[in-house]
């Protein structure tokens, strides 16, 4: 959640909001997190989110993932932030704490980071697009236009 390009997929590009204004319910969205690259506390803000994921919900892990992203724009969202993320949403900061030093929760964001290897996305943003009858798949690996990725959806809903 500090790579430039993951950040400027969502803000610039808008990616999930313009692909779901085009194609509506023919598409899902899967949000996993993924150690493409190393940046200092991307790992922490992944933790973060699948202990919010696990503790409130997955639309609190949306809404974290949003903030993240959203506030990163100009200068990368602080890890300072987070227990106060934590606790307006009603969610133990004990809790929270607990779920952070489990290994459960670090099994949990290396099985999304070897998923993600399985699919040659090695990078940050890599982008999966999976034809669910079909099961036919591409990727998009990079923050481009949202024409490339329009075309990409394109071809394997043909």
């Amino acid at each position: 959640m500090e790579c430039p390009f993951c950040i400027r997929l969502h803000n610039e590009i808008q990616l999930w909001k313009k692909i779901h204004e085009k194609y509506g319910t023919n598409v899902n969205y899967i949000f996993k997190n993924n150690q493409g690259v190393i940046h200092t506390n991307t790992k922490k803000k992944a933790l973060s989110a699948l202990c919010i994921k696990k503790l409130g919900s997955d639309a609190l892990y949306i809404k974290f993932y949003n903030e993240v992203l959203s506030l990163s724009a100009f200068k990368l969202y602080s890890t300072n932030r987070i227990p106060t993320f934590v606790r307006k949403q009603k969610i133990a900061v004990s809790k929270f704490n607990l779920c952070m030093k489990d290994s459960a929760t670090l099994n949990q964001f290396d099985l999304e980071t070897q998923e993600a290897q399985k699919y040659q996305l090695d990078g940050t943003p890599g982008v999966l697009i999976i034809n669910n009858k079909t099961r036919m798949y591409d990727t998009v690996l990079g923050a481009y236009p949202i024409e490339n990725f329009i075309e990409t959806v394109d071809s394997l809903l043909q």
